[in-house]
């Protein structure tokens, strides 16, 4: 909860209470403790956390796991350009030339971070395993165990693009019990997906097929 004392001359009883210069007094301190103490304090209570900080606090908390953020090349699909090279006009800017890599966004980073640190402490347990990847994905998200030393992880969301997802993979951060071999399926659209008949699915032309990668 937010703590406010900037306005708590307001309290101030008495004949004290109409004393202009007191009242200027109580306010000028209130709002050095607000912005040195209580505001400091509950920016640290909320950057201590994996949830809500930001920035360089994130990075401090993937330091901590040995997980630093990753940098990822422009997405060349975001600039403008001819045909389908690029967006078109007034949809995207022009390329700058830059080709250095770009540091993830914290939102992504966040996910990242908690499927990471989940995956250190989880007992093996299927349970466990879908509690990390709904905490840091989708209430959908889940791992199916077919009692044959595989599993399957589905990722729900569509949030996400190929190149993310393919960076999910190569970090292998994601929860994997020693000895089993797990198929990631991650639905990319949050809606139907192509299957035939029988299957609950999309027909032909109407829905793109999962996306499967092997961890």
């Amino acid at each position: 909860m937010t703590v406010d004392i900037t306005t708590n001359s307001q309290y101030i009883t008495g004949k004290a209470r109409g004393d202009a210069q007191i009242k200027l007094l109580i306010d000028g301190i209130n709002d050095l403790i607000q912005a040195k103490l209580i505001d400091a304090a509950e920016a640290l209570e909320l950057n201590a956390s994996v949830l809500t900080a930001e920035g360089e606090w994130l990075d401090l908390i993937g330091a901590k796991i040995n997980f630093p953020r990753p940098y990822f090349p422009p997405d060349q699909f975001t600039t403008f350009g001819f045909d389908d090279n690029g967006l078109g006009f007034d949809q995207g800017p022009f390329a700058t030339g830059e080709t250095a890599d770009q540091p993830i966004s914290d939102t992504l980073y966040r996910k990242w971070l908690i499927a990471k640190g989940g995956a250190l402490i989880i007992d093996g347990s299927l349970s466990s395993l879908t509690s990390v990847v709904q905490a840091a994905f989708n209430d959908d998200s889940e791992y199916i165990d077919h009692g044959n030393m595989t599993m399957t992880c589905i990722l729900e969301g569509g949030e996400y693009t190929f190149q993310e997802i393919e960076a999910i993979v190569d970090a292998n951060f994601l929860p994997k019990p020693c000895g089993v071999r797990v198929r990631l399926l991650y639905n990319n659209i949050n809606n139907d997906i192509f299957g035939f008949d029988g299957s609950g699915y999309s027909g032909f032309d109407q829905d793109p097929f999962l996306t499967e990668y092997w961890l």
